[in-house]
């Protein structure tokens, strides 16, 4: 399998190296074009209403967990970095490897907990190591991706490396 949620570090690298000197607006607005469900807004909306800080910690790629924050007006969001090529603002193959340790984790949250002023009692965690988890319902505008698809823009390998950044496990072949 090309991503594996087995093997976390493999397959954000295997999807960094597809995604080497794909344009980053190309992935901008395939971020712009994707819908989130109304469900998903709604909790969000509420939880926010209620007083909740919302933290997004996902093994997406920056770009787009920075997008989602700002998309759904989340207070903290932390994706796996990938590194652009500021001349030529295209994707580098360069993943930061910090975001592997096993203790980032811990740190991004010990760092947010300082900074709201929280004990650990008062945060709670919930990840997609479940399958009965929430989770974010997000629909992608295939129509966009084909686009760039049929222009040559974006070649079966980098459509492969796009899908990955987003952090779903997916069995392409």
């Amino acid at each position: 399998a090309l991503y594996s949620k087995d093997k976390i570090q493999e397959s954000l690298q295997n999807a960094a190296s597809l995604l080497d000197q794909l344009p980053f607006d190309v992935a901008h607005n395939i971020n712009k074009s994707i819908t989130i469900s109304s469900s998903t807004i709604e909790l969000i909306q509420t939880l926010k209403i209620m007083g909740y800080r919302i933290i997004i910690y996902s093994h997406a790629f920056s770009f787009f967990s920075d997008y989602l924050k700002k998309y759904l007006n989340i207070d903290y969001a932390y994706g796996c970095p990938i590194e652009l090529d500021d001349d030529t603002k295209t994707f580098t193959n360069e993943v930061h490897k910090e975001f592997f340790n096993p203790s980032y984790k811990e740190k991004i949250i010990k760092m947010v907990m300082e900074k709201e002023g929280v004990q650990s009692g008062d945060v709670t965690i919930i990840t997609d190591e479940h399958q009965q988890s929430p989770g974010l319902g997000i629909q992608f505008n295939m129509k966009e991706i084909l686009h760039y698809y049929n222009q040559h823009i974006l070649s079966k390998e980098s459509l492969k490396g796009i899908l990955g950044s987003f952090g779903i496990p997916i069995f392409i072949k």
